[in-house]
């Protein structure tokens, strides 16, 4: 099932999107849907299906001051105004790479305060589902697009709340058969007094916040309680961490 059919299914907020594109026609499309259903959009994310790091995205900044009537127009013939986050890979490269996997077109979300928090689930051969840590991810590079590590444990402030839509989405998915670990990025946005939670993707596959956790684990034999967003080692002391995979 297609990661944005089981947000949907499972009432889980995400941005504006279109999905199941290949060609370059479709990606200008959709580009000019989203900016029809929101005027004031400033961008749109182009992700092919399978990325890795936010490197199979890419970033299109609509032009300013463009009149309706010459919108499509100008969306059509915007190729180079699209940055694509891989480093050494092409535009051509790219949109075969879409053509091939296909995609979706989202709209990009504009915050003050903005976080990018990760929950990383797992569901077990008898189908039960853990939620196994939450992290604040340290995102880089232009548009902040590029996973360059994270802080453990994730806000106290919304910790609890994404764990509790991570763990609907991971039920939804231990329905239609998924197993073993994965995690639910989201991307959260603070107006009005609250944080507002955009389901993003599902990775299905150990990840960036995996390897950090694991070794935390390892060095206290504690355990993370999703229900209070914190780590307790047997002492009952509490631990935290800064990791990244970005040090070089």
């Amino acid at each position: 099932m297609p990661t944005r059919t089981l947000f949907r299914n499972c009432g889980i907020p995400m941005p504006d999107g279109i999905e199941n594109l290949h060609t370059q026609n479709e990606i200008a499309d959709a580009r000019y849907q989203l900016k029809l259903n929101n005027p004031l959009l400033r961008k749109a994310v182009i992700k092919i299906n399978e990325g890795f790091s936010g490197e199979g995205n890419a970033v299109y900044t609509y032009q300013s001051n463009v009149a309706e009537a010459e919108l499509k127009e100008s969306i059509d013939m915007s190729l180079p105004y699209i940055h694509i986050i891989a480093d050494k890979v092409n535009h051509q490269q790219f949109f075969k790479k879409f053509e091939d996997l296909g995609g979706i077109v989202e709209a990009f979300i504009d915050g003050d305060i903005k976080a990018s928090p990760s929950v990383q689930c797992r569901i077990n051969p008898l189908g039960e589902i853990e939620i196994i840590s939450t992290h604040d991810q340290l995102l880089s590079g232009e548009d902040n697009q590029v996973f360059i590590g994270a802080s453990f444990p994730a806000s106290t402030t919304y910790s609890v709340e994404i764990a509790t839509m991570a763990a609907h989405v991971a039920a939804h998915m231990g329905m239609c058969g998924a197993l073993g670990r994965f995690t639910i990025d989201f991307l959260s946005v603070f107006e009005d007094n609250k944080w507002t939670h955009y389901a993003l993707e599902i990775n299905l596959r150990k990840g960036g916040t995996t390897h950090p956790f694991l070794m935390l684990q390892f060095l206290t034999d504690g355990i993370y309680d999703a229900a209070t967003g914190t780590y307790l080692m047997p002492n009952g002391q509490h631990r935290f961490y800064l990791a990244s995979d970005n040090v070089y």
